[in-house]
């Protein structure tokens, strides 16, 4: 990820100790040390000269120094609170490859109805916009497509949303093999449904990233968190439609300060499939940089 140079990294680059702490207190025990073996002059205790002992009184102050450092350790907060995010002013979706989500059928009636349901979508994507009816997104209920529509109208209620950016994987082998071209279906299901929202949403392209190049697409959630026309924290990074590994790339580009994810959360089967008729609600998802101790009691 890009990183901006602060004062504290380039402080510590400047004296060769990434530990910041360390370095300026061993510099400034030094030079104190120096100051007193000077002004105290040629002395000695039980035979051992004074500057020998004033050494060794600052090679005991700087590891008592490292070991209280030591007791620290950098670590990371998994945070998944209960809890819907704040309004959002910008929204990053991830997307994954087309699943209508049919269920509890035989196999011809699934492969008829998995066709249909594609269709309707490559319809979509293909058609002007103007062209399209409230009918033509009905099979669209129901597929992996709707959680990133339910979180577009739930920022949208919120009255905050102002931009959405789409981050899916290219085309293969044919077209629509991918997940980058329902950027577009989302798109035109999104203003269907909220004509009022045309103009005061701004979609942008679609970003295209190999679902296993995780690094990628970390880096393209970093980048879109950088140019966005908010702070971090009117930004964020919407999970639910991602792969494993894609989720793993946002939450790497999520570390930054001020940077959030969310998940839309449903209620569940026991067979862990969303059940019918329960509208999805946002949950928050933090991962922010926190020190721990090791003799353990913060680690929550």
């Amino acid at each position: 990820m890009n990183r901006r140079l602060t004062l504290t990294d380039y402080l510590a680059g400047l004296v060769g100790q990434p530990n910041l702490i360390l370095a300026l207190g061993a510099f400034l025990t030094g030079l104190l040390g120096n100051l007193f073996a000077d002004l105290a002059g040629g002395w000695s205790l039980a035979g051992v000269p004074g500057n020998l002992i004033v050494i060794g009184a600052l090679v005991g102050v700087v590891i008592l120094l490292y070991l209280y450092l030591k007791r620290k350790v950098a670590g990371l907060r998994l945070q998944v609170e209960e809890k819907a995010p704040q309004g959002k002013a910008g929204l990053i979706l991830l997307l994954s490859t087309f699943d209508p989500r049919i269920r509890n059928c035989d196999a011809a009636e699934l492969k008829q109805r998995t066709e249909a349901v594609r269709r309707a979508a490559e319809w979509i994507a293909r058609c002007a916009p103007g062209q399209l009816t409230a009918a033509d997104f009905t099979l669209l209920a129901g597929t992996n497509l709707e959680p990133a529509l339910f979180a577009l109208e739930w920022h949208l209620a919120q009255g905050m949303l102002r931009d959405c950016w789409t981050i899916g994987s290219p085309d293969e082998d044919q077209e629509h093999t991918g997940s980058a071209w329902l950027g577009v279906v989302l798109q035109r299901w999104f203003e269907q449904a909220h004509p009022e929202a045309q103009g005061r949403v701004t979609f942008h392209p679609t970003i295209a990233v190999s679902p296993r190049d995780y690094l990628g697409l970390g880096q393209a959630v970093d980048r879109t968190f950088e140019r966005a026309p908010y702070k971090p924290e009117h930004v964020i990074c919407d999970i639910t439609g991602g792969q494993k590994t894609m989720s793993i790339g946002a939450a790497l580009a999520c570390i930054e300060e001020g940077r959030t994810m969310q998940y839309m959360m449903a209620g569940r089967d026991w067979k862990g499939e969303p059940l019918k008729d329960t509208r999805i609600a946002p949950i928050l998802v933090d991962v922010s940089p926190y020190w721990l101790r090791r003799t353990g009691s913060a680690a929550a």
